[in-house]
């Protein structure tokens, strides 16, 4: 696949917290001061070029000028689609409901190849990780973003390690087939997303020099490339959405959309707004809707028995996540309060009605994430939260799975190895063996 790193586009990166700048372009993911009680933010000082709301772009490249890194372009398309909600809007009682496809759905535009959001956060970590560091990058997940990771480094020829729950095998699925390097799939037995992320937490432990995270929500290019999305939405919306909904776990596409909203406000790309956000979560793993309710800052601590219980109960299980970055400066808890939005707890029957709802209206199978956001916005209009003529804006995170893999001839990713929880040690010893093979091959990685 022939690929080519952009140039890298002039912004600098101030913290939320104390204003700490840098123009230094490097894998920097948190402020020297501030550490992880604040998120690190890109800023463009001068107006990017060719924003005009009158041409409407669904390419992702399209908006690389908005992206803090050097984005890698490939052969292989990347469009997002977001189509007015017509009938949908119309039996909720909504004039103005907009849908943000970041999914699989050609029929709509869409054609993301790992069918969620995550491929874009994947081609964002992956550009900047090749361009700013010189090690291999690492990642832990429920399973979208594996997916997304191992499609996205198969693509480039990339290499790197994936980690996740054997709960996620079925869909560690890719359309790009795997060479010489690629990204390796490390998948644990009996275990679920927390135990994928201590995993990586002791394997970076043993391998510093060699391994770099992915950053989670600290990474400014998986926010900002997450934000793509929301930059397609705006065009096609022609100004900002008075209501924004998403599912969270994390809350980093969230976060990413606002930050977004708040560069094209500064540089006057666009009318509308002020922009309020409704960030949904599917009980019972709902720690950000408990801790706003509550009015803290703070998310409760769970038990690892309390998460793993929890996480067996949930429909959308990806959206699990304990220990999200809510309170910190920058946060879900500030975008919350900045923006006058709010948090919605839907259960597993209100998010299977929207499933249902959804396919009713559109040719699309939505991913558990969606239907779970549809089920908020339904709640929230139901509530009298929202009134008929505002503009929505709801972002279908995922969907389309089934007709990816068969469109686009997906397979079980091969490079994959299996262990069961008392079985690290081999794990670890496997991880080394690969960095070993890779690092006489450190294609796309700069020297």
């Amino acid at each position: 696949m022939k690929t080519n790193v952009s140039q890298i586009p002039d912004y600098f990166l101030r913290c939320s917290r104390c204003g700490w700048e840098t123009g230094v372009k490097s894998y920097i993911l948190q402020c020297p001061h501030c550490g992880p009680e604040a998120f690190l933010q890109s800023r463009f000082p001068r107006r990017p070029p060719s924003k005009n709301l009158s041409s409407v772009e669904s390419d992702f490249f399209h908006y690389t000028d908005w992206m803090s890194f050097a984005p890698i372009q490939s052969e292989t398309p990347m469009h997002i689609g977001c189509i007015p909600g017509n009938g949908l809007g119309r039996e909720l009682g909504l004039e103005n409901l907009w849908l943000l496809l970041s999914c699989f759905a050609p029929q709509y535009g869409a054609d993301m190849p790992s069918s969620t959001f995550k491929g874009a956060e994947a081609l964002g970590v992956y550009s900047r990780a090749i361009t700013e560091t010189n090690k291999l990058l690492i990642v832990s997940s429920a399973g979208n973003a594996g997916v997304a990771f191992l499609e996205i480094g198969s693509m480039l020829a990339t290499p790197g390690i994936v980690v996740v729950p054997d709960g996620a095998l079925p869909i560690m699925m890719t359309s790009s087939e795997p060479g010489a390097v690629s990204p390796l799939l490390i998948v644990l037995e009996d275990a679920f997303y927390p135990d994928a992320i201590r995993f990586v937490d002791e394997i970076v432990g043993r391998f510093p020099e060699h391994l770099v995270r992915e950053g989670g929500a600290f990474n400014v290019a998986r926010r900002d490339a997450m934000a793509i999305p929301f930059h397609r939405a705006v065009r096609a919306m022609k100004r900002l959405p008075d209501r924004y909904f998403q599912a969270v776990g994390s809350g980093t596409g969230a976060i990413a959309a606002w930050e977004a909203a708040g560069r094209l406000k500064e540089h006057k790309e666009c009318p509308g707004g002020p922009m309020r956000l409704h960030l949904v979560q599917n009980t019972p793993f709902t720690p950000m809707v408990d801790a706003w309710k509550a009015g803290s800052r703070t998310v409760s601590p769970m038990s690892h028995e309390e998460v793993h219980d929890r996480l067996k109960r949930t429909y959308a299980s990806v959206l699990a996540n304990a220990k999200p970055p809510y309170g910190l400066t920058g946060g879900v808890f500030d975008i919350l309060t900045d923006s006058g939005g709010d948090m919605h707890a839907v259960c597993n029957e209100d998010a299977l009605k929207a499933n249902a709802l959804f396919k009713r209206h559109f040719m699309l199978d939505p991913c558990p994430e969606a239907s779970t956001a549809l089920a908020g916005l339904i709640q929230a209009k139901e509530s009298g939260q929202i009134s008929g003529r505002e503009h929505i804006l709801l972002h279908i995170t995922g969907g389309g799975w089934k007709h990816s893999v068969k469109e686009l001839g997906k397979r079980p990713y091969p490079n994959r190895r299996t262990f069961s929880p008392d079985d690290w040690e081999a794990a670890f010893q496997t991880v080394e063996n690969y960095l070993s093979r890779m690092a006489a091959c450190r294609t796309g990685f700069r020297d």
